[in-house]
C-alpha cells in the first residue's frame, strides 16, 4: 500500500512488514487510512508492505544453551536471528525505513505476552544497535488479526457471527468464530477482502479497547511524525504495556524531528 505523492519532495516513509500468517499476507491494506493522514498534513508520503512471511516463533518452555559452533566458542544463530536479520539490517541505510513484526498472539500465550515479545526484541536489538534498533518494532494482533474484522460493524454486520464483546481483542478464536459464520473461510481470499474494507477508525473509535492494535498505529504515526490526535484515540486511549514502550522509544529518539500534536 502506497500512498500518493502529489509533492515529489516529500519525504517517503516505508514500512516493512514481517508477518507470520496467510490473512497478514494482505496487511499493507489496514494501513490506508494512515497513508491518506499522512498526506492531508502535507507531512509526506508512505509504503506498507509485506516484505517476508515466517514461521511463528515462540521461546521454548525450558531453557537451554544454544549450540556452539564448531572450533569456535561463540554461539551458533539461532533460525530466527537468520531469518530476520537482512530485513533488519536493510532499514539501517535511510533514516525514514522501518520494520514491523507482526504476530498473532493468541489464547495460549496471552498470559505470556511478554516472554513472546522479548523472544522477537531480543533479536531486533541484536541485529540493530542504538540508536538505529528503535526504528524496529515487534506488535501482536490479539488474539488474532481476523479479530479487527468482527471489530468493524461494516464487515460484520452481515455475518452471522452472534454476540461479540465490546473489545474483540477477548475473542479467543476469532477465526474459528469466522468459519462458522463463513463454512468456507479461506484466510487468503477472505482475509484479502476484508482487509481491503477494514477501517482502522472505526475499530479503534473506543478509547478503552483494542490496546495493542491501538499501540501498533500509535507507533506507526510516531514514525511518520503524525501529529497525535483524537483519531484512532491515539492521544488518550489505552494501550498495550507489552509493546507500548516502543513507541516512547522511538519518539525519544526522533525528539525534535516529531511534529507538536495540534
Amino acid at each position: 500500500m502506497m500512498s500518493e505523492a502529489p509533492n515529489a519532495s516529500w519525504p517517503v516513509y516505508r514500512f516493512n512488514l514481517i508477518v507470520t500468517g496467510h490473512s497478514e499476507l494482505s496487511l499493507d491494506q489496514m494501513f490506508r487510512s494512515l497513508c491518506e493522514d499522512l498526506g492531508r498534513h502535507a507531512a509526506g508520503t508512505c509504503v506498507f508492505r509485506v516484505v517476508k512471511r515466517i514461521p511463528q516463533h515462540r521461546p521454548p518452555l525450558r531453557r537451554t544453551a544454544p549450540p556452539r559452533i564448531v572450533g569456535q566458542a561463540k554461539a551458533q544463530p539461532s533460525r530466527l536471528f537468520e531469518l530476520l536479520a537482512r530485513p533488519l539490517m536493510n532499514i539501517a541505510r535511510c533514516e525514514r525505513d522501518f520494520v514491523i513484526i507482526l504476530d498473532d498472539l493468541e489464547w495460549d500465550w496471552h498470559t505470556r505476552a511478554d516472554q513472546a515479545f522479548a523472544h522477537y526484541r531480543t533479536i531486533v536489538d541484536k541485529v540493530l544497535h542504538a540508536p538505529i534498533n528503535v526504528r524496529a518494532a515487534v506488535h501482536f494482533f490479539v488474539m488474532m488479526v481476523e479479530a479487527y474484522y468482527l471489530g468493524d460493524r461494516t464487515i460484520c454486520e452481515s455475518l452471522p457471527v452472534g454476540d461479540l464483546p465490546d473489545d474483540v481483542e477477548t475473542i479467543r478464536n476469532p477465526k474459528d468464530k469466522l468459519k462458522h459464520a463463513i463454512p468456507e473461510f479461506s484466510e487468503r481470499r477472505h482475509g484479502a477482502q476484508f482487509m481491503s474494507r477494514l477501517n482502522l477508525l472505526a475499530v479503534l473509535e473506543n478509547p478503552d479497547t483494542c490496546r495493542a492494535l491501538r499501540s501498533l498505529v500509535k507507533w506507526c504515526a510516531v514514525a511518520m511524525r503524525l501529529p497525535i490526535e483524537d483519531a484512532y484515540q491515539l492521544r488518550g486511549g489505552e494501550l498495550y504495556p507489552i509493546t507500548s514502550g516502543q513507541i516512547s522509544a522511538l519518539q525519544a529518539v526522533l525528539g525534535g524531528q516529531h511534529r507538536p500534536s495540534v
